[in-house]
């Protein structure tokens, strides 16, 4: 599996990747990220996620770098890497990373492998403890952060909060 940004040769792989979603029922994958991609054309989401890596003043917004999972040239995940958990309401609730695997790739240990590769771009960012969130009914997800040596602190509004220590 191969995990990296998206560059303007991935349009193709992206346009199946968005279709795929539109088509998923599942509660649990209704990420920001997943919702921008289904509603912006391949350019603008590019530059989307292009603008979401520049810290600012907000305090409602965090900078983030978001990486996507390739399978035999498929791309079948997302991984979002948000850098400053204390803006907004991500300390609460959403947490470091948000993460989704499409509905024809669930099941095979992406989303592990993802959380990995995260893991390692947040060690690479100075950051030793990063917070992920999953909703109490996620079991397959809850499960996959504890694979990933996530310990549960809490449950706030609906979600498990679970610290992974580097």
């Amino acid at each position: 599996m191969e995990i990296r940004e998206l560059n303007f040769d991935d349009k193709r792989a992206f346009s199946d990747f968005v279709t795929e979603w539109k088509k998923d029922e599942n509660p649990f994958h209704h990420l920001f990220m997943i919702e921008k991609a289904k509603e912006l054309q391949f350019e603008d989401y590019l530059s989307f996620v292009e603008d979401l890596k520049i810290e600012n003043d907000d305090p409602n917004h965090s900078s983030g770098t978001t990486y996507f999972a390739f399978e035999q040239g498929v791309m079948v995940g997302m991984l979002n890497c948000r850098w400053q958990i204390e803006k907004g309401s991500l300390f609460r609730t959403g947490g470091h990373i948000g993460y989704a695997v499409v509905p024809s790739f669930r099941r095979r240990g992406l989303a592990g492998k993802m959380i990995e590769f995260g893991l390692e771009k947040y060690k690479e960012h100075g950051i030793y403890r990063v917070l992920v969130c999953a909703k109490v009914e996620n079991e397959v997800s809850r499960h996959v952060i504890e694979q990933a040596g996530g310990q549960m602190e809490n449950i706030i509004d609906g979600e498990c909060r679970y610290w992974i220590d580097l």
